[in-house]
């Protein structure tokens, strides 16, 4: 009887240990250091494809902490694992939290230099020009928005897949957050239309003066071509 006590016991151990041993996959959660491995992963110049798939990485690895089963019985013993799955994912969401606030502060980033660009870009071009310095700081920013216009997916396109990104693991934002990306493509087309009327100003005022000046040149020598010779 006693041994096949012993022997019972010494199986349910083994059990134990086997079941332990389980969450040993998981131990880089708490031994590695977050930070370090983020700096790594900066290293990389990592793009948004990068930071997804990270991202997504801890969040696959915390869909498998909850399939874990709350309860496992071995023999006559019932081990509960609610507190140390808890623990497990808690972890996880830490490691996906650091990488998803360095996104969203890259993203905050991006989006402040697209708004602020066209903020200062409408300051501009709503100035009154005066003189010839004023003449060729407004043509040379007309350059600048005629040369970001053609690309305009390459400036808008990185801070949307971002906040994409973000929206899509249910980062939490500020509501003026949302609000900027949501309108951001609606204020790039309002940015652009100050520069289209410029254009057209420019474009009407070069016609005037031109007009003036063969009007002049006209008067002038038909007033020589009437005056008599002496």
């Amino acid at each position: 009887m006693v041994l096949l006590l012993t022997g019972s016991i010494e199986g349910a151990k083994r059990q134990v240990y086997d079941f332990i041993g389980e969450f040993t996959a998981y131990d880089w959660l708490w031994k590695d250091s977050m930070q370090a491995a983020y700096e790594a992963f900066k290293a990389r110049a990592p793009t948004i494809e990068d930071f997804e798939n990270e991202i997504r990485k801890y969040v696959d690895v915390e869909q498998q902490i909850s399939k874990i089963s709350p309860v496992q019985n071995i023999g006559a013993l019932s081990l509960e694992t609610a507190p140390l799955k808890n623990s497990l994912r808690s972890e996880a969401a830490a490691w996906k939290a650091q990488y998803a606030q360095n996104l969203h502060a890259q993203a905050v980033e991006a989006l402040e230099d697209v708004l602020s660009w066209m903020r200062a870009t409408n300051s501009s071009l709503k100035r009154e020009v005066k003189d010839l310095d004023d003449v060729r700081s407004t043509v040379g920013i007309l350059n600048e928005v005629r040369a970001r216009e053609s690309m305009v997916d390459d400036y808008l396109g990185p801070v949307e897949d971002m906040y994409n990104l973000l929206s899509a693991y249910e980062v939490r934002l500020d509501k003026e957050e949302i609000d900027a990306v949501s309108d951001l493509r609606y204020s790039w087309r309002k940015t652009l239309q100050v520069p289209n009327e410029m254009n057209a100003m420019m474009a009407l005022t070069q016609t005037l003066t031109l007009t003036l000046t063969l009007t002049l040149t006209l008067t002038l020598t038909l007033t020589l071509t009437r005056c008599p010779t002496r």
